[in-house]
């Protein structure tokens, strides 16, 4: 399908339109393919293959990016950067397994404990006056995960919740007392409980449009790609016009978006044991109870749906992505290069394939105890840098 116009911009944030298109430019410019290495899948369209690939983990963090330019034009909100790896605590993640997790509002658990699992949220925002922290996981499409790996998810989030507010005093942020955490679907297609919409965000932050101006970076994003690919195929000449591009530009004032004064009380350690955690869903949809589930449905073990085989040839090992396919091939060939040149994994890929095993995937686990042996005595990137 070929986007011939993008949806305006929300009058509220007008004078982000020209950074918008910048931004969404300068993510598909980021693309660079070599036209020496052949593709014997691909062909003469390997460039095209790769360009497709490529996009899928640009926007991703295009739509991070725009998300947060948004939150911290917001007086209200202060954006965490960078975003804080949180420890997953064992005892943490029991907790959460074996309790209901509304009432571990009232269970403390001390962030300074040492642990080897960690978790690091796409973005971490607090909310000054209400004392709220937001942590949110955003996916470029959510429908691509099957059902268990976002309750895999949704637990590693609720036992970071519990060490988040007392994390965030230590090191100098104001003072959290409530926690709300999100998966986002930024395709706004998926109806399942476990994630929210971009629209929904208009609501999690009291502030309209949100929803619609990340809608509107998407399309800009999505004519690039679209030229780009017009060009690989040798049609750049037949790309659709775009009205809202064209457009001559508003120069008037945009609306004062500054939200008024609220007089915040003095940074106070949180009362230990006084934080409440509430996790998002879709808004007019009922929580499901337990009582709803129906045995055919406890009995399924639900398994991501990945594709059966990847190309990882073009895709960044610095930037690996979420597909745990993706990971695991992408460490395989990083892992057999370092035993030719010396060279261990970039950190992401690292931090993602133990992440990975951390959570007990058995692929990932075996492809660890391998690297661990042809690299132990090769440094890893994080450390040669």
């Amino acid at each position: 399908m070929t986007i011939s116009s993008t949806p305006a911009l929300p009058e509220t944030f007008a004078a982000f339109a020209e950074t918008f298109e910048a931004m969404a430019q300068a993510a598909v410019s980021r693309f660079s393919y070599d036209p020496t290495r052949s593709d014997i899948t691909f062909g003469r369209h390997g460039e095209l293959a790769a360009l497709v690939r490529s996009a899928t983990t640009l926007e991703g963090g295009l739509i991070e990016q725009g998300l947060r330019l948004l939150l911290d034009a917001d007086p209200r909100f202060l954006v965490i950067e960078p975003v804080i790896r949180l420890p997953i605590l064992k005892e943490a993640v029991a907790a959460v397994k074996s309790n209901d997790f509304r009432s571990l509002a009232k269970v403390r658990f001390d962030p300074t404990s040492y642990t080897a699992l960690h978790y690091a949220p796409d973005l971490i925002v607090i909310d000054r006056a209400r004392q709220l922290g937001h942590m949110l996981e955003l996916k470029r499409c959510s429908q691509s995960f099957g059902k268990g790996y976002l309750k895999m998810l949704q637990s590693k989030m609720r036992a970071a919740t519990l060490v988040l507010p007392h994390m965030l005093f230590y090191r100098g942020y104001p003072a959290v007392s409530d926690v709300h955490m999100q998966i986002v679907d930024c395709e706004d297609s998926d109806d399942r409980d476990l994630v929210v919409g971009t629209r929904d965000l208009d609501h999690t932050f009291d502030c309209p449009g949100i929803g619609a101006a990340l809608d509107h970076l998407r399309h800009r994003f999505a004519l690039a790609v679209q030229a780009r690919i017009d060009h690989c195929i040798g049609g750049n000449d037949r790309r659709d016009p775009d009205p809202a591009h064209d457009a001559v530009p508003d120069d008037s004032d945009p609306a004062d978006r500054s939200a008024p004064e609220v007089a915040v009380a003095p940074a106070q350690p949180p009362a230990l044991g006084a934080v409440t955690v509430t996790v998002g869903r879709k808004r007019g949809r009922p929580s499901k109870g337990a009582e709803a589930a129906t045995v055919a449905q406890a009995r399924r073990t639900p398994r991501p749906d990945y594709p059966a085989s990847i190309s990882t040839g073009a895709i960044d090992p610095a930037h690996p992505g979420d597909d745990p396919a993706t990971i695991i091939a992408l460490a395989l060939r990083m892992g057999l290069m370092g035993q030719v040149d010396g060279t261990g994994l970039p950190p992401a890929l690292d931090t993602s394939l133990r992440d990975l095993a951390d959570e007990g995937e058995p692929a990932a686990v075996m492809v660890r105890d391998w690297l661990d042996r042809v690299l132990v005595s090769k440094p890893y990137a994080a450390d040669a840098a």
